[in-house]
């Protein structure tokens, strides 16, 4: 291969930046890949939590009614009129909101 097309596949990537939350590097555009692992443990486990409180959750119309999840040294019931809430073992993660936006009707 000449070394003209060698270079063509060989140059090193630009804007490789580091993570603001871990440190680890990635690309500036893109999710950094260790965070989103993370926040995907963290979907699965709270799955798997509401995995047990499915029949709950739906009504006989067939309408879904919104899930607030309350971790350990949080207020279980307090608030929450309209939501179904689920118990989740151990602290809530820092990237976690606990005032997420509400969502609109």
């Amino acid at each position: 291969m000449p070394t003209s097309q060698m270079w063509k596949y060989c140059n090193p990537k630009k804007g490789i930046v580091n993570c603001l939350e871990c440190g680890h590097p990635k690309e500036a555009s893109v999710i950094c890949p260790q965070c989103y692992s993370k926040v995907r443990e963290e979907t699965l486990r709270l799955q798997g939590v509401l995995g047990g409180v499915q029949a709950d959750v739906g009504h006989a119309d067939g309408a879904a009614q919104e899930v607030e999840f309350v971790y350990d040294g949080e207020v279980f019931g307090a608030g929450s009129h309209n939501k179904v809430q689920v118990r989740v073992d151990g602290p809530r993660p820092a990237w976690f909101s606990k005032s997420l936006p509400e969502r609109r009707r």
